[in-house]
């Protein structure tokens, strides 16, 4: 968990997610349970990641990341949430027909694929700039 709250640190600008005396364990711990709802797509890619690439050992625990994607689209699709969970991202769904017929489709091509890495960065980071008023600075710093 603490990959996840690192992650989490590091997007957000941080220095901790709820009191800054909490160990990382319990302030993620935390976190998770308190969180604005906005928050929450943010916390479930990073607990994914952590699952991805924040164990200590070589691999993270057999059958973790697909048992934690598919209780994920389980709770999505249970509590109609519109988002979906898609090669490891939380996706917001604008409309159901254009996301199943257009982004999943895109998503499953690209992702992985080394060419695509930069754009995405590009994109999140641009997405977290309009996220912080700074507009001006998204037109004119690509």
């Amino acid at each position: 968990m603490s990959f996840a709250r690192d992650a989490i640190l590091r997007d957000e600008g941080k220095l901790y997610l709820g009191r800054p005396q909490s160990r990382s364990h319990e302030d993620m711990a935390t976190y998770l349970l308190t969180c604005d709802s906005a928050m929450m797509p943010t916390v479930v890619d990073a607990l994914h990641l952590s699952l991805t690439y924040g164990s200590r050992y070589p691999q993270p625990p057999y059958g973790a990341q697909p048992l934690f994607a598919h209780a994920v689209k389980v709770v999505l699709r249970e509590h109609r949430i519109a988002y979906d969970f898609i090669e490891g991202k939380m996706i917001e769904k604008e409309s159901q027909e254009l996301h199943h017929e257009v982004v999943v489709p895109i998503l499953r091509r690209v992702s992985g694929r080394s060419w695509w890495e930069p754009v995405e960065s590009a994109h999140q980071d641009a997405l977290g700039e309009l996220g912080r008023g700074d507009t001006l600075r998204v037109l004119t710093s690509r």
